[in-house]
């Protein structure tokens, strides 16, 4: 029993002389950190100062700057809703545009449907050249407007694009009736 009374005993020896060593090594870094301590401070103090005068020239620039700065934005504030009237416009425009567009397409497709129609209409020009006494030259097509006009009156199908006159009732007529 005594044997491991004096195991014990010397087990604690060696576990409190650990622990004094590791307090030692702690106790040694402590001091340096203390000798090194008024360093920090004095670097610390260095390092607010700066801190401070950055924030005090920080402010002072937005000071300067601030008047300035909201005139800009007021300007910028401005030039937004310029461009917010000018895309709304741009916009309407776009859709008028679209919309003539689609009228005109939709004519476009209306003029390839009617090619037999215009060769109607060049075989009417080519008789009514004829049967005014002008030479009839398939090759070459006239430009007469005036036979131009008979034709497009033989052939009422036609769209018309503007109002009909009474001239061109009264010569229509005529023309039907001959």
């Amino acid at each position: 029993m005594m044997l491991l009374l004096n195991i014990l005993t010397v087990t604690l020896l060696a576990l409190v002389a650990g622990l004094l060593l590791a307090v030692g090594q702690q106790v040694r870094l402590w001091r340096q950190a203390v000798g090194q301590s008024p360093l920090l401070a004095e670097q610390m103090a260095t390092q607010l100062l700066a801190a401070r005068q950055g924030l005090e020239t920080l402010r002072q620039g937005v000071l300067a700057q601030g008047p300035e700065l909201s005139r800009l934005l007021s300007e910028g504030s401005k030039v937004r809703t310029e461009l917010q009237f000018l895309l709304e416009k741009a916009e309407q425009r776009a859709s008028r545009l679209d919309m003539h567009l689609s009228k005109a397409t939709a004519l476009a497709d209306n003029a390839t449907v009617k090619p037999a129609k215009n060769q109607v209409r060049a075989a009417l020009m080519e008789q009514v050249a004829g049967a005014n006494g002008h030479a009839i030259q398939p090759s070459i097509p006239s430009h007469d407007p005036l036979e131009d006009l008979l034709a497009g009156l033989q052939e009422p199908t036609l769209n018309r694009r503007g109002p009909v006159t009474a001239a061109e009732l009264k010569l229509q007529q005529r023309v039907k009736g001959a």
